[in-house]
């Protein structure tokens, strides 16, 4: 651990498309109450569109600043632009294309140092991010990708000539244990489910992507050993009219509770005896470092990823199988012992390897090499 005397950094602005409550505003979150205190400042600007992870900067007493309406508010470029004046920043750190492709620009005009973190597998990316934020990777001093995967996945025109490495998410663990550990009793999710029955948790948003099609096909297998097993899908989105009919056609419906947004998602995985992590494809997953915290076995698919965050040793299913799903799960479900172990090796691995500290470092060394070169 090193001093805030020993940094040389002054000003950091963190640049994102929005501050919504997903992966990419709480990574933003945790980078930022890790180096308020050794640095001298840190703000977090925002395009516009999706604000409701704002209320959680403002408790940490973390400023934000929203540019505009939308990623297509013509202002932007003048806002970010008087803003990034005013502030003055050592470093802007972009997230998401349309915040880095302008990011880049605007601190290229004013001689400021630029990181960009890239999220998700390139190919993965919609044909308009690719297309909004190839053209000025060239501008970035540093990419950073969150997992290997997503390293290796970044074509070679994608910033040729900058410098990249990989900086896995970490999370504050013991500020998702605190939130997730609440008695079942005073949850209004758990209005109407049994508490003592299996349970088997999904926490994402409802999409083709994450697999929650081949997780519902896995449940008749599972439902015929352990009857009373229930499914908690958490998420929301037109998908789960689809994911509905998956359940209606296969009869397990009654199995399945969709409790669609969560106010305490954490409570979820607390409550549960299995997590499960069915994706076809991630950038990183950081409900699956969430779901870590709470001594819950992992079913998980066999993603490059899931495998960085889990361990070469963590045994992950087959890609959209239902059937490996439904014998991983049953395996948890039967063996006690087993599920206790997994559980408390995946526990130790977030809290060794993934915690926002060890991010918040890596950043630090980062933005002080950098304005330091």
């Amino acid at each position: 651990m090193v001093n805030k005397e020993e940094w040389f950094i002054i000003k950091i602005l963190m640049l994102s498309g929005q501050l919504g409550v997903g992966g990419v505003p709480k990574v933003i979150l945790d980078i930022s109450k890790y180096i308020q205190d050794k640095v001298d400042s840190v703000e977090v600007a925002y395009l516009g569109g999706s604000s409701e992870g704002t209320s959680l900067f403002d408790t940490e007493g973390i400023p934000t600043q929203v540019l505009g309406k939308s990623r297509f508010d013509p202002r932007l470029a003048t806002n970010l632009l008087q803003y990034t004046r005013e502030f003055d920043p050592d470093i802007i750190h972009t997230h998401m294309a349309s915040a880095s492709a302008l990011g880049r620009i605007i601190s290229s005009g004013l001689g400021i140092k630029t990181i960009s973190t890239v999220h998700n597998i390139y190919n993965k990316r919609s044909t308009i991010a690719r297309m909004i934020d190839h053209p000025t990777s060239i501008l970035s001093d540093v990419i950073v990708t969150v997992t290997d995967a997503v390293q290796s996945s970044l074509p070679r025109t994608f910033a040729p000539l900058s410098d990249r490495i990989t900086i896995h998410n970490g999370i504050d663990v013991e500020y998702v244990r605190s939130k997730g550990i609440v008695p079942w009793e005073s949850l209004p999710w758990t209005t109407n489910i049994p508490r003592k029955v299996p349970k088997i948790a999904n926490v994402a948003r409802f999409s083709e992507e994450k697999g929650q099609d081949d997780l519902i096909k896995a449940m008749p297998g599972v439902i015929s050993e352990y009857p009373d097993a229930i499914l908690l899908l958490t998420g929301w989105g037109p998908y789960k009219n689809h994911l509905v009919e998956i359940a209606n056609s296969l009869g397990v419906i009654e199995n399945i509770k969709f409790l669609d947004k969560v106010e305490n998602p954490y409570s979820v995985y607390y409550h549960s005896d299995i997590a499960a992590f069915p994706s076809k494809f991630e950038g990183f997953g950081l409900g699956l470092l969430e779901a870590m915290v709470f001594d819950c076995p992992i079913v998980a698919t066999n993603l490059g990823p899931f495998r960085e965050v889990l361990g070469s040793e963590y045994d992950l299913v087959p890609v959209q199988s239902p059937y490996a799903l439904e014998k991983q799960m049953l395996k948890y479900l039967s063996s006690p012992e087993q599920s206790r172990r997994d559980a408390e090796q995946t526990t130790s691995r977030v809290m060794n390897k993934f915690s926002s500290e060890n991010m918040g470092e890596s950043y630090l060394r980062l933005y002080n090499s950098l304005v330091n070169y």
